[in-house]
């Protein structure tokens, strides 16, 4: 007998996913994310700041469960995380630190890194975690639970699917992934790894059920060369965080017309760290150049960042402003310091590389970008080669790999996609905290 149940990322949610899997012997928890939705109802981190797990819990942002407790009993084997998005892996800050965590070597390389650039806080706390790192295709066990990790592509290295194999049940759970990135040879590989196995539940993200953009990496490219051999001032490219396809992209455009491009600090820390850690090729190139504010905080990573680069791989806003034509200037989350800062010239462009809003926070996020853009007179496009499969490549995926039943989670649809899926598949739309059984 197999329990399902589901304490995040299901009801309308995107992201926030918490699964916990039972067994007669075990129990472990897919993922650990956070609704920031949710959040945002009672908190804005400016004036009001939660206090304590207890009050996160007592408003409905934390779900009530004994892994958030500090006892000596252990009602949890471990915790798999796919992928390093602070929906899948936020409240992994508020856990027994007795419960092992497994992450793939780059999403613990990731965490720690974004760690070194949080305030001090209970929710921000990662230290002390028992992370322990699996390989890519490399099964490992946790108890009578078996599971085999498959690295997926995301707009984030070191994502994974899931094969969890118990003594009745086989389960895939994709995380969030995707068919048409730079490493689609990565989805090609998961289908023909699990169309063999006999799936029973393929807990599967749905995130664009209503999105019918089909735009892939190479679109992207081209889209940016088109404006690039255009326009002569300065670019703005606002990216995903660490998003490292999309940065390879702008380098590779940015090469071809003599552009330099510049990072934020906290961007450069992030790709130094992980050169570091991981000994990875990452994109730090001749052409980028490091964004050294006039007045900037004293934190260790800010140092560290600054120091680590030479004279010559750094620029400041008058260096910038003397030849705009000549950089492409990366941000992210949607903000509009760097603009503020700079007041770019006339004839700058925005260019929106990431995801739109899809919550009232990220919206008002965008509503202040657009009005700094109108007052600075920039105009913006977007140009977006998404992270998530989309609904018709899902359910391809769905007809290749024929799992018993379908549960999709991660959705703002959860009923379209039911629908959409329901010739394929048995499909259950879950519920939260409704435990579903299997024999």
């Amino acid at each position: 007998m197999v329990e399902i149940r589901f304490f995040g990322g299901v009801g309308g949610e995107v992201g926030g996913n918490i699964i916990k899997i039972t067994t007669n012997t075990s129990a472990i928890f897919l993922d650990m994310g956070m609704n920031f939705q949710q959040r945002r109802k009672y908190y804005d981190d400016i004036f009001i700041k939660p206090y304590s797990k207890e009050e996160l819990i007592r408003v409905g942002i934390l779900p009530n469960l004994d892994i958030f407790q500090s006892t000596n009993e252990n009602t949890c084997d471990g915790i798999l995380i796919s992928h390093a998005h602070s929906d899948h892996y936020k409240f992994l800050s508020l856990i027994n630190r007795k419960i092992p965590v497994y992450t793939s070597i780059e999403t613990f390389a990731i965490i720690n890194s974004i760690f070194q650039t949080l305030p001090k806080t209970f929710e921000n706390d990662y230290s002390g975690i028992n992370f322990k790192c699996f390989k890519n295709q490399k099964s490992f066990k946790i108890n009578d639970i078996e599971i085999l990790p498959i690295e997926v592509d995301h707009s984030i290295i070191g994502a994974n699917s899931f094969l969890i194999y118990t003594d009745t049940t086989r389960i895939l759970y994709t995380g969030d992934f995707r068919a048409h990135g730079k490493r689609k040879n990565l989805f090609s590989q998961l289908v023909e790894k699990v169309k063999e196995e006999r799936i029973d539940i393929l807990i599967t993200e749905a995130t664009r059920a209503i999105d019918f953009s089909l735009m892939n990496e190479s679109d992207v490219e081209k889209k940016l060369y088109e404006i690039l051999s255009k326009e002569k001032s300065a670019i703005f490219i606002d990216i995903s965080l660490l998003d490292l396809d999309r940065i390879s992209t702008i380098l590779s455009v940015s090469s071809t017309f003599k552009r330099n491009v510049i990072i934020p600090p906290k961007l450069a820390y992030y790709l130094l760290s992980l050169q570091q850690k991981l000994g990875l090729k990452l994109p730090l190139t001749e052409n980028i150049l490091v964004y050294e504010k006039e007045e900037w905080t004293k934190e260790n990573w800010i140092k560290d960042t600054y120091s680590s680069y030479p004279a010559s791989k750094k620029i400041t806003k008058n260096e910038i402003l003397k030849k705009p034509g000549n950089y492409i200037f990366i941000t992210t989350f949607l903000s509009p310091l760097e603009l503020k800062e700079l007041e770019p010239p006339e004839g700058s462009i925005f260019i929106l590389s990431s995801s739109e809003p899809f919550d009232e926070e990220r919206g008002l996020a965008f509503d202040r970008l657009i009005n700094w853009l109108e007052f600075l007179g920039i105009p913006s496009t977007q140009i977006h080669s998404s992270g998530h499969i989309d609904i018709f490549s899902l359910k391809n995926f769905i007809n290749q790999i024929k799992p018993k039943i379908v549960i999709p989670i991660h959705t703002s649809y959860p009923n379209l996609v039911g629908k959409f899926f329901s010739n394929v598949s048995k499909v259950i739309i879950p519920k939260k905290e409704v435990p579903y059984n299997f024999p």
